[in-house]
């Protein structure tokens, strides 16, 4: 409700409306339990992100970082990134992001998603 105050007072007193973005989609989804092994972790947000700024870290299921290749940007999405992710194991991997979108407000989270 909060945010759709923001938005009416933006669109009727001509005040620009930022705030931080929000993951919207997850590829591995957050909480999934899947047997298929994902090769890639893509995240979208409501909002466009600076990607410069932008950082996606995987762990494995004993908390060590998984090696991962660089973030790529969807050319014609602002919204969106992804990182290649090597054939993972079985076992519990958490997904940890920091974004700043492109009226400078940085947002972090993380989940967990399992491979059985």
């Amino acid at each position: 409700m909060f945010r759709n105050l923001i938005t009416v007072a933006s669109c009727r007193f001509g005040i620009p409306a930022s705030g931080p973005c929000f993951l919207e989609r997850a590829e591995p989804a957050p909480g999934s339990v899947s047997t298929v092994v994902p090769t890639e972790v893509r995240l979208a947000f409501d909002s466009a992100l600076e990607h410069a700024f932008c950082a996606v870290r995987v762990e494995d299921p004993s908390g060590g970082v998984v090696t991962t290749g660089e973030i790529q940007h969807v050319p014609d999405d602002p919204n969106r990134l992804a990182v290649s992710i090597p054939g993972l194991g079985f076992g519990t991997y958490r997904v940890l992001w920091s974004v700043v979108s492109r009226d400078g407000h940085q947002t972090e989270g993380d989940y967990p998603y399992t491979i059985e």
